[in-house]
Order: C-alpha cells, then structure tokens, then sequence
C-alpha cells in the first residue's frame, strides 16, 4: 500500500510538470504526521 502511494505522488508530480502554469523547479513536497513520512520518501525517491 505504501508503495502506491508514493508511486501516486511521484505520477502527481509527473502532471505537474505538463502544465503551462506551474514551474517544474519550484515543486515541494511537505506533510504532517504520516504525510511528513510520505513527503521525506518522495523526496529521497524522486530525483527532481
């Protein structure tokens, strides 16, 4: 499940990154509590 779950962020962040009106460079991830977690995974998973 946790797999998933980051793979669904790292896929959201994907999306990000074809739209016109965001900035490739300047995507954050952050949490609280079991989202912190999930933010630090993204974070050491997605190289971007």
């Amino acid at each position: 499940m946790w797999g998933l779950m980051v793979y669904d962020s790292i896929k959201a962040i994907d999306y990000l990154q074809t739209r016109d009106d965001i900035d490739p460079r300047r995507i954050a991830t952050l949490g609280m509590s079991m989202g912190s977690t999930m933010a630090w995974w993204l974070a050491a998973l997605d190289e971007r």
